[in-house]
């Protein structure tokens, strides 16, 4: 598997994390763990307060280099997964720039005051993020049933960040003013839902067991949760008086914007292997090695009607993609198709089978679309009858063959 931009992309992520570590250590061994306070130096860059730069700069970097073009992959907002890379990067990005602005804060001599600009930032990644995991919800294939467990997973969020943030626990200071008692509960509610809904989506996701979207995914979640623990950690030591500039809890938002980056190479990823997989079966498919794989078919058992067997087939080519269990329960919730125990699937008619190709190409873009093709096209050449509006691009371009007893396809002059 090469593709340049996943390799550039690799590239990039190794390189980031290896200056994020070598920063941290660096401040940890001269301040030796924050006992000790460097004196101000613009010209140093391993100074510790350059730290959040490294987090601020470095986050905008890969959404522009790559995280756009990885979403237009997908079919950009068109596509649940595009939309999840959009909304992920921009919140992310914005989150970069609330630390850019913590930074010129510091700078200035005085301690960042609460509230201020940077908070601006830091919590505009919240809503994002979570319409990011609302957009990947539909891509493992939650279902409504799923979400009445949000409740109990908002329990479980929500006691140690209240202990933290409330005035009578740890983070007393916090709720001085009108507006910073509004930030704060801002802040508690946004990161608990957020961390819930993570829950949620992370036990969902196994479902897309199997499939390619699962790593990604997870991966996102995982750069959440851990968005979450850094505020936790954060706002603990703040109200404490132990935090200084690129500490843990500095170190754990690198590690968030890391994770959130490395979920759109995966997504990249997912891509160049479904889509080298779907190039080689172009490749090596022909009209007359279908109708061999029908004759195989039909002496090893019953067949399905011509309408059924194209259903069929596009469910089980998705299932490649997404995951059996997520690409039958999507296909399952269009009108018109049934599945049975077995996976063989039902369609009414050519309409619902549309609305099936629709449904899988409004989550994962072309790349859902091409998976339609490629496994309804065996299906087109032993039944030219059959017609689905989706499909039509597609078969315009299809060679018209007869067989000439070579194994081998003949197009036809048009």
């Amino acid at each position: 598997m090469e593709d340049r931009t996943l390799n550039r992309f690799r590239t990039f992520l190794v390189a980031w994390v290896g200056v994020m570590l070598a920063h941290f250590t660096y401040v940890q061994i001269k301040t030796d763990w924050g006992s000790k306070e460097l004196p101000w130096d613009p010209w140093n860059l391993w100074h510790p307060t350059y730290f959040g730069v490294v987090n601020a700069t470095f986050v905008i970097i890969p959404f522009l280099l790559f995280q756009i073009s990885i979403a237009r992959r997908f079919g950009g907002w068109s596509s649940a997964v595009g939309r999840a890379i959009y909304l992920l990067g921009i919140g992310t990005s914005l989150w970069g720039l609330g630390n850019l602005n913590w930074f010129i804060l510091n700078v200035q001599g005085n301690e960042a005051p609460y509230p201020s600009l940077a908070d601006a930032g830091y919590l505009a990644v919240l809503p994002f993020a979570g319409a990011a995991l609302w957009q990947l919800a539909k891509v493992v294939g939650i279902s409504g049933a799923d979400w009445k467990w949000l409740p109990v997973a908002l329990v479980v969020a929500f006691p140690l960040n209240a202990y933290i943030m409330l005035p009578q626990g740890i983070g007393a200071g916090t709720f001085d003013t009108p507006l910073s008692t509004v930030i704060s509960t801002t802040y508690i509610a946004s990161d608990v839902l957020l961390l819930g809904v993570s829950i949620v989506v992370a036990f969902g996701a196994r479902r897309a067991a199997g499939g390619r979207f699962l790593a990604p995914v997870l991966a996102v979640v995982a750069s959440l949760s851990l968005l979450y623990v850094g505020d936790l950690v954060f706002n603990y030591r703040i109200a404490n008086d132990l935090f200084y500039n690129a500490e843990i809890s500095d170190f754990l938002y690198g590690v968030f914007i890391v994770a959130s980056s490395i979920s759109a190479w995966y997504f990249l990823r997912a891509d160049v292997i479904a889509s080298q997989a779907i190039a080689e079966a172009d490749e090596e498919w022909t009209p007359t090695l279908a109708h061999a794989h029908a004759h195989a078919a039909r002496s090893s058992g019953p067949q399905l009607p011509p309408l059924h067997e194209l259903a069929t087939a596009i469910v089980h080519g998705q299932e490649r993609v997404m995951g059996q269990q997520t690409a039958r329960g999507i296909a399952a919730n269009v009108n018109g198709i049934e599945i049975d125990a077995a996976g063989s699937v039902a369609a009414v008619d050519t309409i619902a089978i549309d609305a099936l190709v629709r449904e899988y190409r409004s989550i994962s873009g072309p790349l859902g679309e091409m998976a339609c093709w490629t496994a309804a096209r065996p299906v087109f050449a032993r039944h030219p009858e059959l017609t689905v509006r989706s499909f039509a691009r597609f078969r315009e371009a299809m060679p018209q063959t007869t067989g000439n007893g070579s194994g081998r396809s003949q197009v036809l002059a048009g």
